[in-house]
């Protein structure tokens, strides 16, 4: 595979060059950037001389030759790899800002990004930062690290980057899904929907949106193309092409009866509302005048249910939230409802980060436990592609 390298201005860039020597050994072909800043901590010569690497500086981006550098870098990755990613180069790649060679041939790759933050334990944690790493994941950037040791100021805290082997076993993950799901179009639903009792007051639960965001990063990291369809969430939830917010039940059914008809598979993650008031009140209700409120509620739509007519070459996966964990019941369920995975899961999954539970398709029930959502959602996808694979 062809890996793109990108070295930016940190202490940690000497580590970099380990990186760069255990993916060469792996048989891949290797292409560095190195950054104004970078090249304060190793030589672009150190580099080609160790790595045996072509490698570009601005003084190259900037030379008056017919070659658009970094769109031809761009083009020629397969992966792209900012190892260490500094505080600078990531406020950049958030902001969308491409003023020099790494940040413009950055802006133009279209592929999976691994990210090695490296920076001091205040810088990592500023909420600038934060907010920008939300972004770039948002994006589809995949973060490693960074790590609890001592850093270069004699501090100790979190802010080291993380070991170049640690890395390296994310890029091969990375590149053994690649473009797994090239071809296919996913729409996936998630976030919670929200039932009007009056203008201030809803019908709602405790869903995240998490696990939907997570799926939705694989699958394009996986080359999928993705429409998402998005309720109510506690998470800013990631771009893609195709993205509709809704509130409601009704609105969610709307939207996914919509584009249903078009895509290959639905991921049906959202938690819908499974009751709404039978009486929407036009003004918010005071408990002065109603010290005791008695509602009257009735069934949101089935939205699955609701496709089963129009179902045809489309996979349908489903969430089933149970307190009983009833595999019998939840095989019932997953028939009923025209499923072809169904994800059983406990209500201690909401808003946290790790999952346990079962995956039940026709093939039988598959028990898990304390799976975080990205690899629950990359296990989900590396089913589609499976039974694709097979046909």
């Amino acid at each position: 595979m062809n890996l793109l390298l990108g070295i930016t201005g940190s202490v940690a860039a000497f580590k970099a060059l380990r990186l760069g020597r255990i993916l060469r050994d792996r048989g891949h072909q290797l292409r560095v950037i190195l950054t104004r800043g970078g090249a304060q901590f190793v030589t672009p010569l150190s580099v080609s001389s160790l790595l045996g690497a072509e490698t570009f500086t601005d003084q190259d981006f900037w030379a008056p030759v017919p070659r658009v550098l970094h769109i031809e870098l761009a083009r020629w990755a397969d992966l792209f790899i900012l190892a260490p990613a500094t505080f600078h180069t990531l406020s950049k790649w958030a902001l969308g800002l491409a003023d020099d060679l790494l940040t413009s041939t950055l802006a133009a790759y279209q592929g999976p990004v691994v990210f090695a933050p490296a920076m001091h334990t205040e810088m990592w944690t500023s909420p600038v930062l934060q907010q920008h790493l939300l972004r770039i994941e948002g994006l589809g950037g995949v973060r490693v690290g960074p790590t609890e040791g001592p850093l270069a100021s004699g501090d100790h805290g979190i802010g080291r980057m993380a070991e170049p082997e640690e890395i390296a076993e994310v890029v091969e993950q990375l590149l053994a899904l690649h473009h797994t799901l090239r071809g296919k179009k996913l729409l996936i639903v998630y976030g919670r929907t929200e039932e009007d009792l009056d203008p201030v007051r809803v019908i709602t639960n405790r869903s995240s949106g998490k696990m939907g965001a997570a799926l939705v990063r694989w699958a394009r990291r996986m080359g999928a193309e993705v429409s998402s369809i998005v309720g109510s969430t506690s998470i800013q939830p990631p771009q893609t092409p195709t993205l509709i917010r809704v509130r409601t039940t009704d609105e969610m059914l709307e939207a996914v009866q919509s584009h249903f008809p078009q895509c290959d598979a639905l991921i049906m993650v959202a938690a819908v509302a499974d009751y709404r008031p039978t009486e929407r009140h036009i003004y918010k209700r005071k408990k002065e005048k109603e010290p005791h409120l008695t509602l009257s509620l009735e069934t949101t739509p089935d939205i699955l249910q609701s496709l089963l007519p129009s179902k045809k070459h489309q996979l349908i996966v489903g969430f089933a939230l149970e307190t009983d964990m009833d595999l019998k019941a939840a095989e019932q369920k997953r028939k009923t409802k025209g499923m072809d995975l169904m994800v059983l899961n406990t209500p201690q999954t909401l808003g946290v980060e790790t999952v346990t539970g079962s995956l039940l398709d026709e093939q039988g029930s598959t028990p898990f436990e304390g799976w975080t959502k990205d690899h629950l959602a990359r296990q989900i996808l590396a089913w589609l592609a499976n039974r694709w694979r097979r046909g």
